[in-house]
């Protein structure tokens, strides 16, 4: 009689994780381990269990070994496709001693890997998982992941089973945890039958600042912690924006271009993985929470979401619960085809506004690191526009096509679209500002371009968007005749400056700070700032304070 597979269900309500059990061997046969005689998880089932909970963590761990299980990369991708906030890794550590297998984990990116280490010593420690060689192995493993941390390397924390044989550990633990600069010990089920009054304890060493919490601590802390970080860093899936009564919906598909800015083929590059594609109906329950909250506009925004095969469901779910209209921010090359336009029309999308990087085929596919994508961009948007969808238009800004400006300004009036809608120059979404150095322009060169224009055109382009990305100094230091289009136009909100609020979604993206010079400008009240990064990577020599009477300040 064949084995019944045993599905992986979410823990219960209160637990704020979604734990799926790998399932399948393990490597150590531990006695507090009641392992199910089941066959390894499936790609498919992952999914099942993870799609229900769009944002919360995804524990992937025991009963079954997950660094055995022949399919962990796809278990991994599969749940990060299906909407998990984060992937935590749980392993006794033993496949880390191969350097290959520890690479591979490193390159997984999951957010926190937690390895079992049941006792400070090895006769201990291989008491409680009755293997041989099992200690050596972990520590070893342990050894290799630590040596791979880096930039967006995950978090490591160590977990202890306790037990009769072990419960003596946590301060031998805590010192092994302060000497290899982990980031934390879990005491797992510390509450639990048996464990006579672990917890105090644990709650008693947290209090006084030791890195220890209890399992069900520690997951209590994964969502709130994940999901504030991921929208102080404008990537929560999908974010509300009270003021504007909309909603910004981050749809993960594939796409044509390889744009030289494109946050998400950087963060490809680093996960070393393509990004997934996302399940819309994941979504359901949030746009219906919004929508009850007052949203009446839904924006569905990168990863190019009208080549999502089921974006037409996404947009028609939306207007079938109130949406007024619903937005695809869209290179527009998926519209290439006038059937595909009309399609997303019928299905209710209501307006498109589409990226310009360049006035000819050559600077455009250039930025988009396509062949053929200028070409595809019109056609797709005169199909848009036959179709009967609002069309906008904005500039990405880099080094590239700083001379095309102007010539991508009359492109777009020439279609019919009007003025683009806005001017943005990128900013870098890594730490690793390395690849940013390619495209990102000074302030200085942007505005000597400008220079180069008729001064009707430049300032046209100037009030766009780009008095709301560069400071005004370097502006004024370009012109003094700007000086009173900067005191009528609204600088970028106080809130995105470093000394006001990081409250709101996508603030950290956005957090500017003001130079050191500041405080002696006249203008220091409107000045937008700059990204932390760009000092990083130009230095502050752009930046000299503004007198109104006596003009721009001189370097001595």
């Amino acid at each position: 009689m064949p084995r019944r597979k045993q599905k992986p269900a979410p823990a219960p309500a209160a637990r704020p994780v979604v734990a799926v059990a790998v399932g399948g061997a393990c490597n150590n046969a531990c006695v507090f381990c009641r392992r199910p005689d089941s066959p390894p998880l499936t790609v498919e089932e992952v999914v099942e269990a993870v799609r229900g909970f769009p944002g919360l963590p995804v524990v992937i761990g025991g009963p079954g070994e997950p660094l055995i299980h022949p399919q962990l990369d796809r278990l991994v991708h599969a749940a990060r496709r299906a909407g998990a906030g984060s992937v935590v890794l749980v392993t006794n550590g033993r496949m880390l001693a191969s350097g290959s297998v520890a690479r591979r984990v490193a390159a997984l990116k999951p957010d926190i890997v937690v390895v079992s280490l049941l006792a400070s010593r090895r006769e201990r420690h291989e008491a409680v998982t009755r293997t041989p060689t099992s200690f050596d192995q972990t520590v070893k493993g342990l050894g290799n992941l630590l040596a791979l941390r880096g930039d967006g390397a995950p978090r490591i924390y160590l977990r202890l089973v306790p037990l009769d044989e072990n419960r003596d550990q946590v301060a031998a633990l805590l010192a092994f945890v302060r000497h290899e600069r982990l980031d934390g010990l879990i005491v797992d089920d510390a509450a639990g039958p048996g464990c006579r009054g672990m917890a105090a304890g644990i709650e008693a060493l947290r209090a006084e600042g030791h890195p220890v919490s209890s399992m069900e601590a520690f997951e209590q802390a994964l969502r709130p912690e994940r999901w504030a970080a991921a929208c102080r860093e404008g990537m929560a899936p999908v974010r509300v924006l009270p003021a504007e009564r909309a909603v910004s919906l981050v749809l993960r598909s594939g796409c044509r271009n390889a744009c030289l800015f494109c946050t998400t083929r950087i963060v490809q590059e680093e996960r070393a993985a393509l990004w997934p594609h996302d399940d819309v109906t994941a979504f359901h329950e949030d746009l219906r929470r919004a929508r009850a909250g007052g949203a009446r506009s839904l924006r569905i925004v990168a990863v190019e979401p009208v080549e999502h095969p089921q974006v037409d469901r996404l947009i028609a779910f939306a207007r079938e619960e109130g949406y007024a209209s619903v937005e695809a921010w869209t290179s527009a090359r998926g519209l290439a085809e006038e059937t595909r336009a009309r399609t997303l029309k019928r299905a209710g999308l209501t307006a498109v506004d589409v990226p310009l990087m360049g006035a000819s085929a050559r600077t455009h596919d250039l930025v988009a690191g396509s062949r053929g994508a200028f070409d595809d961009t019109l056609r797709g948007l005169r199909c848009a526009v036959k179709a009967g969808l609002r069309c906008k238009v904005h500039f990405i800004v880099v080094r590239q096509n700083l001379d095309d400006l102007l010539g991508m300004a009359r492109l777009v009036e020439k279609a019919g679209l009007g003025a683009p809608g806005s001017l943005l120059i990128p900013s870098p979404s890594s730490a690793d500002l390395e690849p940013f150095k390619a495209f990102m322009p000074r302030y200085g060169e942007v505005m000597a371009a400008l220079g180069r224009f008729p001064r009707r055109a430049a300032i046209g382009l100037l009030s766009r968007g780009l008095l709301n990305n560069i400071p005004a100094c370097v502006i004024l230091g370009a012109s003094d005749g700007y000086g009173e289009l900067l005191e009528r136009f609204t600088p970028v909100r106080e809130s995105w400056i470093r000394d006001g609020s990081l409250d709101e979604p996508g603030a950290a993206l956005k957090l500017r700070k003001r130079c050191a010079k500041s405080e002696a400008c006249d203008l220091a009240g409107i000045c937008v700032g700059y990204h932390d990064h760009y000092e990083r990577l130009f230095g502050p020599d752009e930046f000299m304070p503004v007198r109104k009477r006596t003009g721009r300040e001189r370097k001595p």
